[in-house]
Order: C-alpha cells, then structure tokens, then sequence
C-alpha cells in the first residue's frame, strides 16, 4: 500500500524579544492538515539577554522569569492574533507569546508589553493607530567582508547623497525593489521607498494602521531587510549612528486616537493632555526609545528631537500634524535601533497617563530641557522613575534596566580604537 506524501514547507515560529530580534524555531509542518497553533519550550533568559545573549540579572524578580532560583522554562506559542508572512524559499513566519509553564502571559516580553497598554486603551474607549517610519543604511561590502576588516571601513552602498532625487542608482534600486517585493510577498503593506539625507541611507514606507500588527509587520520588516541584503552580499545596519560622520537612523512613530465618533484629539483637552503625558514621562522612558550606548550619539544635545517641546507643525520632539481634519502625534525621538513594542507601548501609555490625570500641557515650543545624551544618564532616569512602572506591566521596566546594565558595563570596560588610535604612541 502506498501513501500520497503531503507537501510541508517550514515554519518559523518567531518570539520578539527585548531587542524586537526574532528567537524560536522552524518547525517542518505539513501545508495540508490544521494543526494546533505550535508551541515549544525555551529557556527564559532568551527574554533578557544583550545582543551577545549575556545573561541579564533584574533588580527585582520578574513574574514569570526566574533569575534567582536557576535558568527555567518559558512556553513559546506561536501567537493566534499573529498573521502569517510568506518568507518565499524560506517558508512562513509567525508571531510567537511567552508564557509560563502554566500557560499564563508573561507581562513583561516585549509583545505582551504592548498588549497590556492597548487593553488599558480599550478600557478608556479608545482605538490608537500607529504608523513607524524606519531608516536603514546599505554598505556595498557582504557582512564577511566587514568582520574580516573588523568593521572599519563601511562603503555606503550609495555613491553619493541621492536625498529625494528619483535617480536612484542603479544597484541601491536592485537592491530596494528586492526588498519591497520580499516585503509585499510576505503580506507588509509596503508603500514605497525613499532615499535619505546620506549615502546609503534609506527608508521603506508601509501603511498606517492597527497597533500590534504594525509593530508585529516593523520587526518582520527589519528581518526582511537583512536576509535580502545578505542574499545580495551587501549588508545593511539599523544602528542609531553608524559611523562618526553619518547622519542618524530614525523611527518616527505617528499616532492618532480613535474613539467612538471620531479622533479623539478633535478634543483639545484630550489632545493637550495626552501631549502633557507623553513630554512628562519622556526622560523616565528613554531606554524605550534610545536602548544602547550608541542611540545616544544620535542625539546630541543640539538635535531638535533631543530637544523636549511640542509642536503644531515645526520639527521637536512632538509634532502635531494635520490638526484641523485628522490629528495625529508625530514623536520624532526613538532610533533604528529601538524595539517598536516597547517604544509604541511607551508613547501610548505615556499619553493615556497624561489623560487620565488630566496634566497640564506646556505651551507650544516651551522648552522643557533635553533627552538623556548618554546611557549612563537614561539608565539612571528610567531607574529612578516611577510614573512609568506604573503605566506598564509589572517587570517590564526592570528587564529594560537590567539590559541596559549589560550593555553599559560591557562599553565601559572595553578599550576602543578611539582611545588606541589617540593614545597608544602618544601616552
């Protein structure tokens, strides 16, 4: 007797994790039959780890994670409100939840984060829209040839500024449409491309929409983006400043309210107040935003998104666009870098804490002083915080300082070229 063989394909089943980087598996599925949604365990540390996956230890315990008592097992289910992304050759993609051994959410993993926020939306009424606008640059050598020059010499893959000029050249266009198509195979509602202000430097536009789902389509996005570019041989980075004289990469996230009847921020009092809420709660959330040593070279003190005001249409922090038909906020401080469940949590539940305690908005382009200029000082001011621990869910906050601890320590013991190209003949 002789059987039909079913067609399979893999499936990558991806948990976000603090640095909005997909860990998990892929899991050979047979395209015919419905299946459960999958689950595997992990270890939870995968949760908390620097780039390097070292090890990060909480201040406090964390629900669900257990830092004090020995590495343990987390749950990881691939997600039901997760859509699933054709990858072409290299299968389906979907979203992955954390959850403990009893099946609950663990509140502090990045997705989680968010969702709890949105919940506290709900409750008020309200529906939040977002859309993130991220920069990329492309260097014309493969990632190999980069380490094998220990990441000295970075070509951009541009010749020269091509800014807003339609001529792009011709293999940054190769290059771009290879990406838009992967993009548009994998269900992202990509608008288009654009050049940017550096050689090299890019940006990629996708639709403006439901909350999780745009920040689910940002990390799967950005995932997209390197495999492309790594089967061009080129490689491509989202850090904040790539290299001393280039400009910075940013994620401009744009948000509106939504509320039975209308926008909400047609409300002034709403509008003022969710603004108060966002600028008040703003140096507390910088590790949200700007969560490596690096962000912080993006945003010198004289940058105007490091510059803490708000307003109607000039370019600050906190931009108010389109007020008269469909207001929306325009937070001009996250970097490339940072992951977009956290800093999309972080900017919503900053505005809902302002609305809900009915602050008091500063008037338009009153400086209120700068964001962080280094880690030091963001680690310090997230720490000491407390009105956002009480806007997020529990842990939360301490799994962002407990990253940022790593990352910090490991900067302040190495020994940089800078300090032996200054120093090494001369001292």
């Amino acid at each position: 007797m002789t059987t039909t063989p079913h067609d399979t394909t893999f499936l990558q089943v991806g948990l976000p994790d603090v640095h909005g980087r997909l860990t998990g598996r892929r899991l050979l599925v047979d395209t015919d039959q419905q299946a459960p949604a999958p689950s595997f365990t992990a270890r939870d540390y995968v949760l908390a780890t620097d780039i390097d996956l070292t090890e990060a230890e909480p201040e406090t315990e964390t629900e669900g994670l257990h830092w004090y008592t020995g590495d343990g097992d987390i749950v990881v289910r691939a997600a039901e409100d997760s859509r699933v992304y054709d990858l072409g050759d290299a299968g389906k993609l979907v979203l992955a939840d954390a959850h403990d051994s009893a099946g609950r959410p663990i509140h502090a993993a990045p997705r989680q984060v968010l969702k709890a926020v949105l919940a506290d939306a709900a409750r008020l009424g309200l529906q939040p829209a977002i859309g993130t606008e991220v920069e990329f640059y492309a260097y014309g050598q493969s990632p190999q040839a980069l380490r094998d020059d220990t990441f000295r010499d970075p070509r951009p893959h541009s010749p020269y500024i091509p800014d807003t000029l339609l001529e792009t050249p011709p293999r940054d266009r190769a290059l771009l449409e290879a990406i838009c198509r992967a993009c548009g195979q994998a269900g992202l509602d990509v608008e288009g491309y654009a050049n940017e202000g550096a050689p090299g430097q890019f940006e990629i536009n996708f639709g403006y929409g439901d909350f999780l789902q745009v920040c689910d389509a940002h990390v799967v996005y950005k995932t997209i983006v390197r495999e492309t570019a790594r089967l061009h041989d080129r490689t491509v980075t989202f850090m904040a400043k790539p290299t001393d004289d280039s400009f910075g990469s940013s994620c401009h996230m744009h948000l509106s309210l939504g509320q039975e009847g209308g926008n909400a921020f047609h409300d002034e009092k709403v509008l003022r107040s969710f603004v108060a809420g966002v600028l008040t709660l703003l140096p507390e959330s910088s590790l949200f935003y700007a969560p490596y040593v690096n962000s912080y070279k993006r945003l010198p003190a004289g940058a105007s998104a490091a510059r803490l005001a708000w307003h109607r249409r000039r370019r600050s922090t906190l931009r108010l666009i389109s007020p008269e038909h469909n207001p929306r906020l325009e937070l001009r401080i996250a970097g490339a870098d940072a992951n977009p469940y956290l800093a999309a949590a972080a900017f919503l539940a900053a505005g809902l804490y302002g609305v809900e305690q009915r602050l008091d908005c500063p008037e338009e382009g009153e400086p209120l002083g700068t964001f962080p200029s280094t880690l030091s000082q963001a680690l310090a001011l997230t720490r000491s915080g407390t009105a956002l621990r009480s806007v997020l869910p529990a842990g939360a906050v301490e799994l962002v300082t407990a990253v940022a601890q790593v990352e910090l320590d490991k900067f302040e013991r190495t020994v940089t070229s800078f300090e032996r190209e200054r120093m090494l003949e001369r001292i």
